[in-house]
């Protein structure tokens, strides 16, 4: 492209347009590729919580639990989404993300 501006075949004006339309490009792959790091690491860090946690090793720990406590759900519970409300029914769809 820079070889283009310097023999002529790209006009000032359209090399720092294509220019501009390059570094919004490149921002945005950059802003995308953070965001698939998170979410990888996420991943990572689910299938590390999920391998230590086997469900039969988690079933005995917990068998006779007496109280629901914070600790416990973070063990099962990876998050809870919960939706926008219906705006005739007033209900709210919700969904479990486990960890096992």
């Amino acid at each position: 492209m820079y070889e283009d501006k310097l023999s002529g075949v790209l006009s000032e004006k359209d090399f720092m347009a294509l220019r501009d339309e390059f570094n919004i490009e490149l921002e945005s792959f950059r802003h995308r590729l953070e965001r698939i790091d998170v979410e990888t690491e996420r991943l990572q860090d689910r299938q590390k919580k999920a391998a230590n946690n086997s469900v039969p090793d988690l079933i005995k720990k917990y068998q006779k639990i007496e109280k629901l406590t914070h600790v416990v759900m973070d063990e099962f519970i990876e998050k809870i989404l919960i939706g926008e409300p219906d705006p005739l029914t007033k209900e709210r769809g919700i969904s479990i993300e486990w960890n096992i």
